[in-house]
C-alpha cells in the first residue's frame, strides 16, 4: 500500500513522505490477515515539492507564469475537501525565482483576469494546481488559453513524471532493500539460533548448578548439575518455586528475587539450602537478572556451587585456629613475631604482660624499633642516650642471628629472651619468666654460701659481717644489721652491720647502736620476730604506721624490710633485719629459707659459746678465774717456738 503524509524539511519547505509495504514473497496478500501474516517491513520516502519541481519550469516559464499547488486532503474524507489556503499551500513558483509567495489569497490580485485551475489525485489524495498569467504574457484571451492548457498539462504530466521516476527508483531499491533484509534477518535468525544451541549445551554441561525462574519465581530452567547437586529432576521442578528453600529462608529468598527483578543487577550469595533427601547444604549462588529484547526483566537466573565440603573445612580450621590461638595466648612463654621488615607480625597475651606493654601499642603497623623504644623511655635499658639504644638494639635484630641473654627488668623480673631467625626473614622471640628460678639459684646459692662462712669462722665477731653481706647482695637490699638479744634483761643491742656504699644508708645504720630496751606493745619490725618467733616482712615501711624508724628510712631511701630470729632450739639469740630501696612484696620461699638460715647461725653462736666454754674450762682455774698449769705449758710452748724461728731471746718472769 501507499501511504501519505505532509512534512516540512529543514528549511521549511513543504513536502510529503510515501511509505512502501514490503511482504513475504509467496504468500497470499488477498485479505487483511494474510497481508498482517506476510508483512515483514516497510520502505520509506520523503520529497520536497520544490525539488521535483526545480528543472521541470524553465526561467522564461516561470517569467510568464504562476503555480500554485495546494493538498486539498483524503479523497475519502467525511469532512469533504479543504479549500486552498496558506495552510496547504504545496509550492509556490515564486520560491524558484528567490521570492518568497504573497499570502494574500488564491489569484494574484494585480494580474489580468487570465487564469487556470486543475486537480491532481497522488496516493489518494487531491492536489489543486491554479496557473496565473504574468503580466505582458499575452494581450487577448485567445493568446492565453492554449498556453495555459499547454503549462496545466506540461505542468500535470512532468510532476506526475517526476513522481513516478522517484517512486520507481524508490521501489527499486526498496525491493533490493528488502531481500538484503531478508537475507540478513536469515543470518541473523540462523546466528541467533546457533549461539541459543551453544548456551543451551554450555548450561548442560556445565558442572554449576543454573537455574532461571520466572517474574513469579516459577522455574524455567534446571540444568543437570542442578539435579545432581539438589537431587531433583527438571521434570519434577520446572513450572513450580525452588523446592531447595527452607521454610525458614523463604522470605530471604524471595526478598533477593525483588532486589532482582526491582533493578540490581548483581547479588552473591552463600547460605544454607536442603537436598531432596532433607539433608543441608551450603551453596555460594551468584544472582543476576533475565532481560528481553527492550531490556525488560523477565526473570532472575542462578549459578549455584556446592561448598559443603569448604564450609567444613573453614569450619574445622577456624576450630584449629581458635585453639591454637588460645594455646598460644595462654602459654607461660611470652612470644613476638617480627616479619624480614621489623614489622610486629604476631604476638600473644603472655608477651604484653611480661614486658608490660599497653595493647594500644601492638598492631600490625608496630616495628620492633617502635618496642624498643618504648621500653628505653620508661628506663628498660638503664641509663643512656635513647636514640642510639634504639638504634643499636636494631641493628642487631636486622642481623637475624639466634641469641639468647637474660634480662632483668627494673621491678626486678628476670627474663630469658631467646631469637630465633625464619626461614623467610625476620624472627621469632620467646620470652620466659624465669624471676622464681633465678631466685632460687640465688638463694641456694645463699644458703650455701652462709653455711660454708659458718664452717669456716672462727668467730661470731668474723663471721656475721660477711654473712650479713652475703643475704643483702643475694637478696638485693641496701643494708642489713645483726641484733643481739638479751631475754633475761629484755635488752636488744646493733652488734653487726653491712650496708651499700651510701652516706644515707650509713646514718641510719648509725642510729641505735647501743644497748636499748624493747619498747612495750605490739607493732615494729624487731618487736614482731621477738614476740612471734617468725620472720617478718614489711613491704613498705613508710605505709606502717607501727615502723618508728619510718623517717630516718625515708630521708635513707628505704622502703621494703625483711627480718627473721635467730635461734637455738625454742631460744632466740638475736634477730636479722635487711632494708630494700623498692617496695616488695612478701616472698613466701624466702621466708622459708631464712628459717633455716636462723637456725644455722643458733647453732653457729650456740657452738661457739660451748667452745668458748669448754676453753675457758681447760685453761683457767674455776674458782679464781685465773690461767692454769695447761694454759701456761700451752702459751710458753708457742713462745718459745716463735722464739726460735726468729732466732730471738725469750724471757720469763714468775
Amino acid at each position: 500500500g501507499l501511504a501519505r503524509a505532509l512534512a516540512l524539511d529543514p528549511e521549511r519547505h513543504p513536502g510529503f513522505a510515501m511509505r512502501l509495504g514490503l511482504y513475504q514473497k509467496g504468500m497470499p496478500l488477498a485479505t487483511v490477515a494474510q497481508r498482517r501474516e506476510a508483512f515483514s517491513g516497510m520502505v520509506s520516502a520523503s520529497f520536497v515539492v520544490i525539488d521535483l519541481m526545480y528543472g521541470v519550469l524553465s526561467p522564461v516559464l516561470l517569467g510568464k507564469m504562476h503555480v500554485r499547488i495546494h493538498d486539498a486532503g483524503f479523497l475519502g474524507n467525511p469532512n469533504a475537501l479543504a479549500p486552498p489556503d496558506d495552510e496547504n499551500l504545496m509550492f509556490d513558483s515564486d520560491r524558484l525565482r528567490g521570492k518568497e509567495p504573497a499570502l494574500h489569497g488564491i489569484w494574484d490580485a494585480a494580474m489580468p483576469i487570465q487564469r487556470s485551475a486543475a486537480d491532481l489525485e497522488v496516493g489518494g489524495r487531491r492536489w489543486n494546481l491554479y496557473f496565473t498569467q504574468r503580466q505582458g504574457f499575452g494581450d487577448t484571451f485567445d493568446q492565453w488559453l492554449p498556453w495555459a492548457v499547454l503549462a496545466g498539462g506540461t505542468t500535470i504530466s512532468l510532476l506526475l513524471f517526476g513522481l513516478i521516476r522517484s517512486l520507481a527508483v524508490t521501489g527499486s531499491r526498496a525491493v533490493e532493500l528488502a531481500e538484503r533484509m531478508t537475507e540478513n534477518l536469515r543470518h541473523s535468525e540462523e546466528t541467533l539460533r546457533v549461539t541459543n544451541e551453544q548456551l543451551q549445551m554450555l548450561v548442560q554441561s556445565s558442572p554449576l548448578a543454573i537455574y532461571t525462574r520466572d517474574r513469579d519465581g516459577l522455574l524455567t530452567t534446571w540444568n543437570p548439575a542442578a539435579e545432581r547437586m539438589y537431587g531433583w529432576t527438571a521434570a519434577e521442578v520446572l513450572g513450580k518455586p525452588l523446592p531447595s528453600v527452607p521454610g525458614e529462608r523463604r522470605e530471604e529468598s524471595d526478598g533477593l528475587r525483588r532486589r532482582l527483578l526491582g533493578g540490581e543487577s548483581f547479588i552473591k550469595y552463600q547460605g544454607q539450602r536442603l537436598r531432596r533427601d532433607g539433608g543441608p547444604i551450603e551453596v555460594d549462588a551468584s544472582l543476576g537478572p533475565l532481560r528481553d529484547a527492550d531490556g525488560n526483566v523477565t526473570g532472575i537466573i542462578a549459578v549455584v556451587t556446592d561448598i559443603t565440603e569448604r564450609k567444613r573445612a573453614e569450619t574445622a580450621l577456624a576450630a584449629k585456629t581458635e585453639l591454637l590461638r588460645d594455646t598460644f595466648d595462654n602459654m607461660g612463654e611470652g612470644i613476638s613475631v617480627a616479619d624480614r621488615d621489623l614489622r610486629l607480625a604476631g604476638w600473644n597475651r603472655r608477651f604484653s604482660e611480661l614486658l608490660d606493654i599497653p595493647e594500644s601499642l601492638l598492631n600490625e603497623n608496630t616495628t620492633f624499633a617502635d618496642i624498643i623504644r618504648f621500653n628505653a623511655q620508661r628506663g628498660e635499658y638503664g641509663p643512656g642516650d635513647l636514640e642510639e639504644q634504639v638504634r643499636g638494639r636494631v641493628e642487631l635484630a636486622a642481623q637475624f642471628k639466634p641469641h639468647r641473654f637474660e634480662r632483668t627488668r627494673p621491678d626486678g623480673t628476670v627474663l630469658e629472651v631467646r631469637g630465633s631467625p625464619l626461614p623467610g626473614g625476620g624472627f621469632v622471640t620467646t620470652y620466659t619468666d624465669i624471676t622464681q628460678r633465678k631466685q632460687l639459684e640465688q638463694r641456694q646459692a645463699m644458703e650455701h654460701k652462709v653455711t660454708r662462712l659458718l664452717a669456716e669462722s672462727e668467730s661470731l665477731d668474723d663471721v656475721l659481717p660477711k654473712l650479713l653481706q652475703t643475704i643483702c647482695e643475694a637478696l638485693g637490699c641496701a643494708c642489713g644489721a645483726h641484733w643481739a638479744w638479751t631475754e633475761s634483761a629484755r635488752q636488744i643491742t646493733r652488734a653487726h652491720t653491712w650496708s651499700v656504699a651510701s652516706a644515707d644508708v650509713e646514718a641510719f645504720l648509725a642510729q641505735d647502736r647501743d644497748t636499748t630496751a624493747l619498747p612495750q606493745g605490739p607493732g615494729g619490725l624487731l618487736r614482731r620476730v621477738l614476740a612471734g618467733g617468725e620472720p617478718i616482712w614489711i613491704a613498705d615501711v613508710l605505709r606502717d604506721a607501727s615502723f618508728r624508724r619510718a623517717p630516718l628510712a625515708a630521708k635513707a631511701g628505704l622502703r621494703g624490710a625483711f627480718a627473721f630470729p635467730v635461734r637455738f632450739g625454742n631460744e632466740i639469740l638475736g634477730v636479722m633485719e635487711f632494708f630494700s630501696r623498692e617496695s616488695r612484696q612478701p616472698d613466701e620461699a624466702l621466708v622459708q629459707g631464712t628459717r633455716s638460715i636462723g637456725s644455722q647461725i643458733g647453732q653457729f653462736m650456740a657452738r661457739r659459746q660451748a667452745e668458748e666454754r669448754v676453753r675457758h674450762l681447760a685453761h683457767f682455774d674455776e674458782l679464781t678465774g685465773l690461767p692454769n698449769r695447761s694454759l701456761f705449758n700451752q702459751r710458753l710452748s708457742h713462745a718459745l717456738a716463735r722464739a726460735r724461728r726468729a732466732e730471738e731471746p725469750l724471757a720469763v718472769l714468775f
